[in-house]
């Protein structure tokens, strides 16, 4: 056996398994949304500090 497997082998029982656990990974459940405005004078376009939603809509009146 190998020196990582046998590491591994020891800390198999009650408890943290350290540094042998595996991490959660993927997307996070809500996005950042990042909202860009166009100047109508010089077309000249910028990016506000954006927010976390899971949902955003924009609604035209």
């Amino acid at each position: 056996m190998t020196h990582i497997a046998r590491q591994k082998k020891r800390q198999s029982g009650i408890g943290n398994s350290g540094k042998f656990s595996k991490v959660p990974g993927g997307d996070k459940p809500t996005k950042r949304v990042e909202l860009r405005y166009h100047c109508t004078e010089c077309s000249k376009a910028h990016t506000r500090p954006c927010f976390r939603a899971s949902k955003f809509e924009l609604v035209e009146y």
